[in-house]
């Protein structure tokens, strides 16, 4: 006869295979619902991807780019007498960019540029600390490849599917380019403020000069520009512009660029701007003549993007003489008649159509 322990112990057996076996149930369950949410979360993942690269441009695109350059217009003897354009860009080799000018840029915009695959997580972290310390937006988290993508290829929309399109743009273009190819691009692209596009643009803009004769405290100061042109501009903010060369500056001790003391001299090095003077039309009827001559036979687009170097037959010097000698008839004819005002700004449209239109020509 069976003692009441084993009665117990047989019991107590039982009832633990039940526990173990509906726990057994119970974690298939479990596995089997996380599988299906897994699974379900990769399927919308992929159909998100394929929606977001459904359409994205293809960076094979870049081999046959054609930036928007300026077309010039030339007297007989070669002086620029017009140029025609929608953003102004001159483009420059790589090789032609001083090798301070490039670090600048590439400290200033992307410390990381030569290390990543066109994102750069480190870059953004440090990114997120530096404006949480500053309180607001002191650097930026884009590489200078995203940037590249974001400009020849998408908006500036603030919207989390363009960052990631933008990001995916960016590892492709790193994928078929060298790191010297994309800065190329970078370099004459971006825009610099005051209608500049590109280096070359920005140093004959600020500086009169060439991109290749721009000093290390002016590369620094262009270099420091576009996150904000409008706000840097040194032709609007003079001394803004200076602090943000001296951070520019700053930023290539810390990437190991400079020594702190080529930094401190570079600072003390005398900004002075040499902006071109305002733009004066020549031979204002004959080169309307020729815009609308090109626009006929070349198309809009040609003629605003197409950086053509257009040579016509005006003679610059006798045209010159041909408005001052107009000029002077104009003042005797009106001294003779007695409503001379004085310079010729003052003379006034007297209703007749001769008379009128001769004031329009001059």
């Amino acid at each position: 006869m069976r003692s009441q322990r084993d009665i117990d112990a047989e019991l107590d057996a039982f009832l633990g295979r039940k526990k173990h076996h509906w726990l057994r149930w119970l974690l298939l369950a479990f596995g089997l619902l996380f599988s299906l949410i897994l699974l379900a979360a990769v399927g919308v993942g992929f159909m998100i991807y394929q929606r977001l690269v459904a359409d994205l441009p293809q960076v094979s695109e870049l081999e046959h780019y054609q930036p928007s350059l300026v077309t010039k217009v030339y007297d007989r003897y070669g002086e620029l007498i017009a140029d025609f354009f929608i953003e102004k860009r001159i483009l420059v080799p790589l090789e032609d960019i001083p090798l301070h000018v490039r670090q600048a840029t590439i400290a200033a915009e992307d410390r990381r540029f030569y290390s990543h695959h066109g994102v750069d997580t480190w870059g953004i972290l440090r990114a997120v600390r530096v404006n949480f310390q500053a309180g607001g937006t002191r650097e930026g988290a884009s590489t200078i490849t995203q940037q590249v993508a974001r400009t020849l290829f998408l908006n500036r929309d603030r919207t989390l599917t363009r960052k990631i399109r933008e990001a995916l743009l960016a590892w492709r273009i790193e994928q078929r380019y060298s790191k010297d190819q994309i800065l190329e691009m970078y370099l004459n692209q971006i825009f610099y403020g005051h209608n500049a596009y590109g280096i070359e643009a920005a140093a004959q803009l600020y500086f009169g000069k060439s991109a290749k004769d721009l000093t290390l405290s002016e590369g620094a100061l262009i270099a420091g520009l576009p996150p904000s042109p409008n706000s840097y501009s040194p032709l609007k903010n003079f001394q803004r512009s200076l602090q943000r060369r001296d951070h520019v500056l700053s930023r290539m001790v810390e990437a190991g660029y400079l020594t702190p003391e080529q930094a401190e001299e570079a600072q003390k090095d005398p900004i002075i701007l040499n902006p071109p003077p305002p733009r004066v039309h020549k031979a204002f009827y004959f080169v309307e003549y020729v815009r609308q001559y090109l626009e006929e036979q070349y198309g809009p687009t040609a003629l605003y993007r197409g950086g053509f170097a257009v040579e016509t037959t005006l003679d610059m010097r006798l045209q010159q003489l041909a408005e001052q000698t107009l000029r002077q008839d104009l003042v005797a004819i009106d001294k003779r008649y007695g409503i001379y005002k004085g310079p010729i700004r003052h003379l006034e449209f007297t209703g007749d159509s001769t008379t009128d239109a001769a004031l329009v020509a001059a």
